[in-house]
């Protein structure tokens, strides 16, 4: 499914499973913010030298 149209859908209970998948998307998305935090700082600690 695509994200946008999970995120257009404001009324869950006309389609009750995309909101899981919305939460599974948003939990996805917080990881992928914490791996680019990571690689950031390794990034630039190399960077520095």
């Amino acid at each position: 499914m695509q994200y946008a149209e999970i995120n257009n859908v404001l009324d869950f209970r006309l389609k009750p499973e995309l909101k899981e998948t919305l939460d599974n998307i948003h939990k996805q998305l917080k990881m992928l913010d914490g791996v680019f935090e990571k690689l950031s700082i390794e990034y630039f600690k190399q960077d520095s030298f």
